[in-house]
């Protein structure tokens, strides 16, 4: 199976994005930290084949799934801290 070596799926690429009205977006830009971009080529970056420095992002889809498995256990525990809450609210406890 033959990649797409582009910036977009190298490890030394890093998306930029912007804040918008219906969430965070990725931007048709980026930055390489593995090289400078010249200034004649800045217009052509990020690169759909790429260059010489290219390196498949390995851990692209390790990192989102231990992402994902961290906020689902934020979320349970937040949950949890919102049940004593309201536990405590309904027993007009006071927490300090």
């Amino acid at each position: 199976m033959e990649e797409n070596k582009s910036c977009y799926n190298c490890r030394y690429f890093y998306q930029h994005y912007i804040i918008h009205l219906k969430g965070i977006r990725p931007l048709e830009c980026g930055h390489c930290s593995r090289q400078k971009i010249k200034a004649k080529e800045l217009s052509k970056f990020p690169f759909r084949v790429g260059c010489e420095f290219w390196e498949y992002k390995e851990d692209s889809d390790r990192s989102r799934k231990s992402i994902v498995d961290a906020l689902n256990k934020m979320e349970k525990e937040i949950h949890e801290i919102l049940l004593i809450l309201k536990l405590n609210e309904s027993k007009n406890f006071k927490i300090n």
